[in-house]
């Protein structure tokens, strides 16, 4: 009788452990994650990237940066979601991608590579109005 009770509790422990492992996993896989590595255009990492993630069926959105090693995660994203993903860094032409699919369980990998802003700089000079009723104006444009 000993033995039956002994193989009664090793067998309702192996299947508590088993359920245990199941909810757990079960747990891990409601939600999928998003990660990207951001350079410049010479293949440079970029740090302090804003990162900005936007679920495209209910507009909500988060926000993360990047690290120093220009990686940015986003974790616990709603499955079977399509998102938009936008980076932006001072200096640089932010960069959108859209439609993004968020699989349960899975990573979605991204890379992104930020170009270069061009920046423009208007200067306009005006001349008094000379002696004969003309204007002078000047406009000089530098981009830099």
């Amino acid at each position: 009788m000993r033995q039956s009770n002994y193989r009664r509790a090793t067998r309702c422990l192996i299947a508590l452990v088993c359920l245990t492992y199941a909810v757990l996993a079960m747990a891990q896989s409601t939600g999928g994650r998003i990660q990207g590595r951001v350079s410049d255009q010479t293949g440079a990492v970029l740090a302090n990237v804003k990162v900005t993630l936007v679920n495209d069926a209910t507009s909500v959105s988060r926000d993360t940066k990047t690290d120093a090693e220009g990686v940015a995660t986003l974790e616990a994203l709603a499955p079977s979601a399509r998102y938009t993903v936008k980076a932006q860094l001072s200096g640089f032409r932010d960069l959108e991608r859209t439609d993004i699919l968020v699989r349960t369980g899975q990573v979605t990998t991204l890379r992104a590579e930020l170009a270069l802003s061009t920046v423009t700089e208007n200067v306009t000079v005006q001349g008094q109005t000379g002696s004969d009723g003309s204007v002078s104006a000047t406009s000089i444009t530098k981009a830099k």
